[in-house]
C-alpha cells in the first residue's frame, strides 16, 4: 500500500513538472511574440523626413538641415532621432533640440556648388537610408543693356533659364534706398529671357540698383514607410543695373 502511494505521488510530481515547463515555454513564446510585434511596429511606423539645402554663391557657403517625425500621420507624429546620426556630403551633422517637439540636424560648410547633395543615415533596422537633392542652375545672368525703365520695364537674360516642374526663379530687385521688389517665375518653362514688368519697378527709386536671383526646387516623395519633403535654394551673386524713369 505504501509503495502504491509513493508511486502515485511521483506521477503527480512529474505531471506538475511537465505542466510547469509547458507553462514556462508558452510564456516565453508569448514574450518573444510581443517583443517581435513591438519591433515590427517600431520599424514600420511612418517616418516624415524634411530636407533643406541653401547655397550662397557669393560666399560659397552651404547650409543643410534635416528633421524627422514618426507616427501614423503627420498630425500625431512625434520627433524622431537616429542613434547613428545623420550625415550630409559625408560629414556628420549636429543635432539641435529646437523645441520639445522638434529636433533638427544642421551643417554649415564652405564648398563649391556641386550637386547632387547627399543626406544619409541608418534607420532603426540598421538599414542605410539615402536621399539625393539635385538642382541644375544657371551660371551667369545679366540685365539687358544694364538698365530697366519704370515706364517700360526691362529684361533679364540667363544662360540656363529653363525651369522644370517644381522649380522657381525669384528675382530680387533692390534700389539704392534698399527697397525691394520681387518677380517670380514658376516652372515648367523653357526660356532664357524674362520680362520685368513696369509695375514691379513702380515703387523703386530711380538710380543704381542690384539684382539677385534665387532658384528654388521643391520635392515631395513617398517611399514604402517614409514621406519626404525637400527644398533646395541657390542664391546668386548680385549684378548692378540702373533704373530709369
Amino acid at each position: 500500500m505504501r509503495l502504491l502511494v509513493l508511486t502515485l505521488i511521483m506521477k503527480v510530481r512529474k505531471m506538475t513538472d511537465i505542466f510547469t515547463y509547458c507553462s514556462f515555454f508558452l510564456l516565453c513564446i508569448g514574450v518573444i511574440s510581443c517583443r517581435e510585434a513591438v519591433i515590427e511596429q517600431e520599424t514600420t511606423a511612418k517616418v516624415f523626413a524634411n530636407y533643406y539645402v541653401r547655397y550662397q554663391q557669393a560666399e560659397e557657403k552651404v547650409k543643410a538641415q534635416a528633421s524627422f517625425l514618426s507616427g501614423d500621420s503627420i498630425a500625431v507624429a512625434q520627433p524622431k532621432i537616429f542613434l547613428g546620426g545623420v550625415s550630409f556630403q559625408g560629414q556628420a551633422m549636429q543635432s539641435r533640440e529646437l523645441r520639445s517637439d522638434l529636433t533638427r540636424y544642421e551643417l554649415d560648410a564652405t564648398t563649391e556648388f556641386n550637386p547632387p547633395f547627399q543626406f544619409k543615415f541608418k534607420d532603426d533596422g540598421r538599414k542605410t537610408q539615402e536621399f539625393l537633392l539635385n538642382l541644375e542652375t544657371f551660371t551667369d545672368f545679366s540685365v539687358k543693356d544694364k538698365k530697366v525703365s519704370k515706364s517700360e520695364g526691362g529684361e533679364v537674360l540667363l544662360d540656363r533659364g529653363a525651369l522644370q516642374s517644381g522649380e522657381r526663379l525669384i528675382f530680387l530687385l533692390i534700389d539704392h534706398k534698399n527697397k525691394t521688389s520681387t518677380q517670380t517665375f514658376d516652372g515648367p518653362l523653357a526660356q532664357s529671357q524674362f520680362v520685368i514688368p513696369k509695375e514691379k519697378l513702380a515703387a523703386l527709386a530711380a538710380g543704381k540698383a542690384q539684382l539677385y536671383i534665387v532658384k528654388r526646387k521643391d520635392e515631395r516623395i513617398k517611399r514604402s514607410n517614409m514621406e519626404i519633403s525637400a527644398t533646395i535654394e541657390y542664391y546668386s551673386t548680385s549684378k548692378e543695373f540702373e533704373i530709369l524713369e
